[in-house]
């Protein structure tokens, strides 16, 4: 494909759709966009470099560039934001001010222990859902899962929904379950989709309900 570059200043809506599509590098320039689409590309060199867009508002990532730094930093007064990259290096010092509403796919979950870093810098999220990954779900997944040295503020005042879909019970997808149950103290719904045989996934029913709440008015469903 080549490169594509992007540079429209008026531009309000992006989007940019492959399957696997290789690029040899992708540029954006558009400071009035609201709205981007990422979905499928990976870029040979591992070259994407895109400016500052203060009005963005959404953004859907699927991508596999190594290096993303640029990207997630131009991101960041993004409300609604689904990620579902395995890439998850981005600068130090990054805040998600606006954010309200975060998506991740299983792979990103464990991509660098990208979602306790997202909880961090994401004070006022609201809606947090982990699904399973639209392009990439065949690939290896690489487990990790480190607490955070402190609880996030999102789950001290914000967070309000928390939706796990195809959980498996995995000890890394309960250790991370169970530290934002135990922890998000304004919960007000968890809603887990089990993966596994009948027994296996009442044992996972079991131990998410038995596990302490940090909000008692917290609704569990499966």
């Amino acid at each position: 494909m080549g490169k594509i570059i992007v540079m429209v200043p008026s531009l309000q809506s992006l989007t940019l759709y492959g399957r696997d599509l290789l690029l040899d590098g992708l540029e954006i320039d558009t400071p009035s966009l609201e709205y981007l689409r990422l979905m499928g590309l990976d870029t040979v060199s591992g070259s994407c470099l895109v400016a500052n867009m203060p009005n963005l508002e959404e953004a859907d990532l699927d991508v596999g560039f190594s290096d993303i730094k640029s990207l997630i930093g131009s991101i960041t007064s993004v409300k609604w934001l689904t990620l579902s990259s395995q890439s998850s290096l981005y600068g130090n010092g990054l805040v998600f001010h606006q954010l309200e509403d975060l998506e991740l796919s299983r792979c990103t979950v464990w991509s660098s222990n990208l979602l306790a870093r997202l909880l961090q810098d994401s004070p006022n999220l609201q809606s947090l859902e982990i699904h399973r990954n639209r392009f990439r779900e065949g690939e290896a997944i690489t487990i990790r899962w480190t607490q955070p040295s402190r609880v996030p503020q999102c789950l001290v005042s914000t967070l309000q929904t928390f939706i796990w879909v195809a959980y498996t019970g995995k000890p890394e997808e309960r250790d991370a379950a169970v530290y934002v149950l135990e922890n998000a103290s304004r919960l007000e719904t968890a809603r887990f989709s089990l993966v596994g045989t009948s027994i296996f996934r009442l044992e996972m029913r079991k131990e998410l309900s038995d596990c302490s709440r940090g909000s008692p008015t917290c609704q569990l469903f499966f």
